[in-house]
């Protein structure tokens, strides 16, 4: 059986509508730490209708992956709303998939999982926050700098990855945090 949106209540199709475009906001704010960066939040933002658009039309096998992706591009209304509620992305995420995991089978479950982690992957490889070259804020929060601080040594420790992948550390333990929550479904 091929699980399509229309299997779902319409309450459940809002929530997986708006999922992927919840989950790249998400990942996009994950290294802001409070700060706005206009450039990359715009990058970011255009790899997230990037990876959207080419999964509305690359996953014919799963045809719910498909218009969950498409829709949260074309629902462009709801854009607001979903960015507000982006901050419970993971949770989302591994409630969608429970609720999937009792209606598809386990090849749609997992292609599911992997659509959640490529629009996480895509939109953290779309812009490198620089972390080295941040300017002293004597007004920073504590827990900002602190967060600066750990970020700084864990891209000394494994450099290579993060410039290879333009993953910075704290989107490294965002896409870690969003695969074990989903990989505990």
């Amino acid at each position: 059986m091929t699980l399509k949106l229309s299997k779902f209540t319409p309450e459940q199709q809002f929530q997986l509508n708006g999922l992927f475009y919840k989950i790249g906001i998400w990942m996009s704010h994950a290294d802001d730490a409070g700060e706005t960066n206009d450039a990359s939040d715009l990058a970011e933002e255009a790899q997230l209708f990037d990876v959207l658009e080419k999964m509305a039309k690359t996953y014919k096998a799963f045809p719910l992956i498909m218009e969950m992706a498409d829709n949260a591009v074309s629902q462009s209304g709801y854009h607001e709303k979903w960015k507000t509620d982006s901050d419970g992305a993971v949770a989302e995420a591994a409630i969608v998939a429970g609720m999937i995991k009792t209606m598809a089978s386990k090849d749609e479950l997992a292609a599911f999982k992997g659509a959640c982690m490529q629009v996480a992957t895509d939109v953290a490889k779309a812009y490198q926050e620089d972390e080295y070259h941040t300017e002293v804020n004597h007004g920073m929060d504590y827990d900002v700098l602190v967060e600066k601080v750990a970020n700084f040594f864990a891209r000394i420790s494994n450099r290579k990855l993060y410039e290879e992948m333009n993953i910075s550390p704290a989107e490294d333990n965002a896409l870690s945090e969003l695969a074990n929550a989903l990989r505990n479904v």
